[in-house]
């Protein structure tokens, strides 16, 4: 592979993860919305069953595209984690 096909495609890496990064933002948009939400029907921040259920449904998802089920286990974990803290800061707990 010659540098500028190899320059080609870390762009398009750097491309895909300006777009993963934009859609984290609008995820967390939305957990802040479901914060408020929380806040105001005196809702439990950590629901156990939909965080266990966010976490089984993506590493089968991930499966279609051949990502090993630690990895989108332990990243989906990161991401809910920091969608916790949002709501925690939010709700108030």
């Amino acid at each position: 592979m010659n540098s500028a096909k190899l320059d080609e495609l870390r762009s398009e890496v750097d491309q895909i993860d300006r777009k993963i990064l934009e859609l984290l933002g609008k995820r967390y948009d939305v957990c802040r919305v479901i914060a408020q939400h929380k806040k105001e029907s005196n809702i439990s921040v950590v629901l156990p069953a939909r965080i266990n259920y966010v976490k089984e449904s993506r590493v089968s998802y991930g499966a279609k595209y051949a990502l090993r089920p630690e990895f989108v286990s332990d990243l989906y974990q990161r991401i809910i984690d920091e969608a916790c803290t949002i709501e925690d800061d939010i709700v108030g707990d």
